[in-house]
């Protein structure tokens, strides 16, 4: 989401389903779902949608040269950088993922094990891909040999897909999703992103239950607060792609439902989960793996962002000759 001045502009890069993707994809013969077919190996990426919307988005709003902003990213692919504690840990977390595919446990479990914190990772074939970006941008990445290696790797490891998934990926301008709350006007992502509806949602009820005349630093506040984002986050689960099913949002955000929601909240205890997550097959829980930027300039310019691989590594696979993991967000779209 960008500001420019009076006007709000959202462009959806999010990931789209690989052309062959069907109903059953992730279940089996009689019709059970495969364990972690939508989280692991090639079947759970998605089309990729970053390379081509951060293009898009430098070139309606950019200022600086293409070149200089992918410059820093590259600059540390080729000449290294220092292991984190904190990536240490998340590679050790992920060691049995990593593990699964040699590839990628050549590049991210040197000598069977996570980098040492303190040590040096350097990730040439990364700094070749981003070198092609940086001169001709998306096409450089979602056509040629590039997307060639990454439809080999979803194939290698058993996904569908292919070269024309890539290269027929289009970002998408949208209307912002528009509320107001507390006195302001807001305005977030809208369907298929669950970004704005979670807040407007959550606003709503928080609203409706008189949050702010509460204690600013009480504990009545935060019981409120993590009442309202349980139901919001459990309603998410009733979204979907607007061009791919129809979702009355409208319904979901309007005073009825918003009373409903906020009537269920005691104000004295937490909510049994099963009440708070009635939609069957769903479950709560959420990977602290999504990367959110919020910037802004001299000019009065600014940007909200949030990407994601949906876990720390993705789906494990690992595109050999390109230097990236492929992401597992097939599993926003269970069967």
């Amino acid at each position: 989401m960008v500001k420019s001045g009076d006007a709000v502009t959202t462009l959806d890069f999010r990931e789209t389903a690989p052309r062959a993707a069907s109903h059953d994809m992730f279940l089996d013969p009689d019709g059970e779902v495969i364990p972690d077919a939508s989280l692991v190996g090639g079947l759970a990426a998605g089309v990729p949608g970053s390379p081509a919307g951060l293009f898009e988005l430098h070139h309606r709003h950019g200022s600086l040269p293409w070149r200089a902003v992918v410059e820093p990213a590259l600059r540390l692919a080729r000449d290294g950088f220092t292991v984190s504690q904190r990536l240490h840990d998340a590679v050790e977390w992920e060691t049995d993922l990593l593990a699964r595919f040699p590839e990628t446990a050549a590049v991210w479990l040197p000598e069977g094990k996570p980098p040492a914190p303190g040590s040096v990772m350097r990730l040439p074939e990364l700094a070749a891909t981003l070198a092609a970006y940086a001169e001709r941008g998306p096409e450089a990445i979602m056509s040629g040999s590039i997307a060639s290696a990454v439809a080999s790797a979803s194939r290698e490891h058993g996904g569908v897909l292919t070269t024309a998934d890539l290269s027929d990926y289009r970002p998408i301008w949208r209307e912002p999703l528009r509320f107001r709350a507390f006195g302001w006007e807001v305005a977030s992502m809208r369907l298929p992103s669950s970004g704005g509806f979670i807040l407007a949602q959550s606003f709503g009820m928080l609203e409706h239950l008189g949050w702010d005349r509460l204690p600013r630093e009480g504990v009545e506040r935060l019981h409120l607060l993590a009442e309202v984002w349980r139901r919001a986050y459990s309603d998410r689960f009733l979204l979907g792609d607007p061009a791919r099913m129809p979702t009355d949002v409208s319904r979901l955000l309007g005073p009825e439902w918003i009373a409903a929601r906020a009537a269920g909240i005691d104000r004295a205890r937490a909510t049994p989960s099963a009440q708070v997550y009635p939609w069957p097959g769903r479950e709560a829980g959420e990977a602290a793996a999504t990367m959110h930027l919020s910037v802004a300039d001299g000019t009065g310019e600014m940007v909200a962002l949030t990407s994601t691989l949906n876990g720390w590594f993705g789906c494990g696979v690992y595109v050999k000759g390109a230097g990236f993991l492929l992401n597992n967000e097939m599993d926003d779209c269970p069967p």
